[in-house]
Formats: C-alpha cells, structure tokens, sequence
C-alpha cells in the first residue's frame, strides 16, 4: 500500500490538516504479457488482401482464389474483433482503478486553490508594495540613464562643434576660416565642460586647427589667383576700351581728313576743267586769227602760195593732284607697307581650341595689346 504525505507548509503558516494515509487498488488488468506475446505471435503476420484482390481480378474463374479471398479477410476482421475486445476491457478497468486517484486530485486542487486565495489576499498588499517601490526604482533608474545621455549628448555636441568646423567651412572665404582658426586655438578645454572626453577633445581640436590651417593656405592662394585674374580682366577692359576710343577717334580722323581730301579732289577738278576751258578759248582764238591771217593773206597776194603748217597745240601735262605727275619713291612705297602690315596686326586670332581660363586671360590681353600696337603704328606712320 503506498503511503503519500502532504508538502510542508512556510515556517510562519500552521499546518491546517493532518497527514493521512491513502490506499490504492492493486494495478492489476485481465490479460498478461504472456497472452499478449501470444496475440502477437498469432496474428503477427498481415495477409495481404490487395495482392489477393488483384489475383482474383486477374483470374475471374479461379474459384479457389475467390474463396480464398473471402476466407481470409473473415478471418481478419474477427482477429481485429478479438484484439478489441481486449483493449476496450483494459479501458473500462484502467477508468475504475483511477477514479479514486481522480477524485483525491479534485480535492487536492480545491482545497490548495482555497488555501492558495488566503494567502494572495495577504500577499497581495506586499506584493503591490514591493512593485511600486521597483517601479519608482526602475524610474530613476531611468531618468538617471537619461540624464546621462543628455551629459554626454552636450558634451558631443561640444565636441562635434571642433570636429564639424572643416564640412562647415569648406568654400567660405580665408579671413573667416583664420578667425575659426583663431576660435578653435582660444576655446577653453577643461574637465569641467568635456569631463571624460577632454582628452579626445583637446586632440580633435589639434588636428583641426591643422586641416583648418591647410585649407586657409589652399584658400588664400586661390582668392589671389582669382584676384589676378580680375585685375587682368580689368586691365583688358581698359585696354579694349581705350583702342575702342582710338578707334574711333582714328575713324572721325579719317571722315575728316577723306571730307577734305574729296573737297580739295573737286576744287582741283574744277580747276582743271576751268584751265582746259580757258585752253580750249585759246585753241579756238588762235584758229580765228589763223583764219583771220590766211584770210588776209590771200586777199593782199592772190598768187598761190605755200600752205601754212599748223603748229600743233601745246600738250597739257598734269594728273590728278595738280596738274602735273608725280611718281612715288621709294619712301612712300615703304610708308605704305609699313601701313599694310599694321592693319594686318589688327586680324591675329589666337589658337583655337585653348579653355584654360588662365591662358584665355593671357591670350586676350595679348591680343589687346596688338591692337594697341597696330594703332599706335598707324598714328606714327600717318605723320610721316
């Protein structure tokens, strides 16, 4: 008979039942394993019914093999029928040994959950207690945890401000990078601003000042190139305008000098008209008096006489200046090339296909300078 004491109770809690003894059936059902053993050797081999089917499809006049069939799938189902009946009756007697177990495990199970209310009804206020301390715990363990986060979230800003300075910097002018630079090496780095990152702060500033002192250089350097270039752009400027106001004083020159040059073409052409007039009057006054004469002649000596020999007229010499031509010398065909190649150096073009902007610069302030240079050849050559 086996024998089951209750658990022990806690030590501050009196035990409210006495222990007692429970008594069970023996575990005891109507087939052993010897007869088990024997079903199983009895009906450990299966028939195989569809393998029999099949024949007997196969043979349709084999009577034996229909008979067969028959026979043994019979004999199948009562062998299932004889191994049920035992099963079912091991159920059946399994359920009457266990029901006075079933019915103790109820009682146990309600008069622990009785028990059990009891004690939540005293443990419940401690319990509340103890979580609302662990949450109050759990609170300042965060707020705690926070404020750490927000500490060292400061102090990374103020590091990130050191670190941050070359990205925010790049492209701004040199004199507000050197007052960064200035900035940087004047900020105060104690224990008390950047606690634990003091010494990581103290070397990022130091390596910044470096790139920051770089990139002043680099800028600088760029800042006076790019001035150059626009004094260089400027000084062009100036040229191209002074050769524009050359130029057009040169022009207005020329108007000027060809209005008078045309004046002074038609005053000697209409000079020339008059004296080939007044020669023509002459010509024609001295044929009259020729008539005249031979008239005379003949009427004072009928006798025949010699015919006169005309004198011919005197040859009028002159070209289109005054009246007589000049041929050019040797200085003025060489004041006339001199002229010729001036104007030439007013048509140079620089290389194709330069896009250096440095070398455009150089080119256009090249090419300004010819054009002053053609001008003031042109000036000089004209006083000659």
């Amino acid at each position: 008979m086996a024998t089951r004491k209750k658990p022990s109770p806690q030590e501050t809690v009196e035990e409210t039942e006495t222990t007692e003894e429970l008594s069970f059936p023996p575990i005891k059902f109507s087939i052993t394993d010897n007869a088990l053993a024997q079903l199983a050797n009895k009906y450990g081999e299966v028939p195989d019914l569809k393998a029999m089917a099949v024949a007997c499809v196969k043979e349709p006049d084999n009577k034996k093999l229909a008979t067969d069939y028959r026979n043994t799938k019979k004999a199948l189902v009562a062998a299932i029928a004889e191994v049920r009946g035992y099963r079912t009756s091991i159920e059946s007697h399994r359920k009457e040994l266990v029901a006075d177990a079933l019915k103790f495990q109820r009682d146990v199970n309600g008069e622990a959950k009785r028990i059990t209310e009891k004690l939540t009804e005293i443990e419940a206020p401690m319990k509340a207690e103890k979580q609302a301390d662990d949450e109050r715990i759990e609170r300042e363990k965060e707020q705690a945890r926070l404020a750490e986060e927000a500490r060292i979230a400061a102090i990374k800003r103020r590091v990130a401000f050191i670190t941050d300075a070359p990205m925010k910097l790049a492209g701004q002018p040199s004199e507000k990078i050197m007052e960064a630079v200035k900035e940087l090496r004047e900020l105060v780095i104690d224990e008390e601003m950047y606690e634990e990152f003091t010494v990581q702060a103290k070397a990022d500033r130091g390596d910044v000042v470096l790139k920051l002192q770089t990139m002043y250089e680099t800028k600088l350097a760029e800042e006076q190139r790019l001035a150059e270039l626009e004094r260089q752009a400027k000084e062009a400027d100036e040229m191209r305008k002074k050769f524009a106001e050359q130029e057009a004083a040169r022009k207005a020159k020329e108007e000027e000098e060809r209005k008078a040059e045309e004046a002074r073409r038609q005053e000697e052409q209409a000079e020339l008209l008059r004296q080939q007039k007044e020669l023509q009057e002459k010509q024609e006054e001295f044929q009259r008096q020729q008539a005249e004469f031979l008239r005379q002649q003949e009427a004072a000596a009928p006798t025949p006489t010699a015919e006169p020999v005309e004198e011919p007229a005197p040859e009028i010499t002159g070209h289109r200046g005054r009246g007589r031509f000049i041929p050019q010398t040797k200085r003025e065909r060489d004041i006339d090339a001199v002229s010729e190649w001036a104007k030439k150096l007013r048509f140079i073009d620089g290389p194709d296909g330069i896009t250096d902007p440095d070398c455009l610069t150089i080119i256009n302030s090249s090419l300004t300078r010819l054009e002053m240079l053609a001008q003031d050849t042109l000036t000089e050559i004209e006083k000659l």
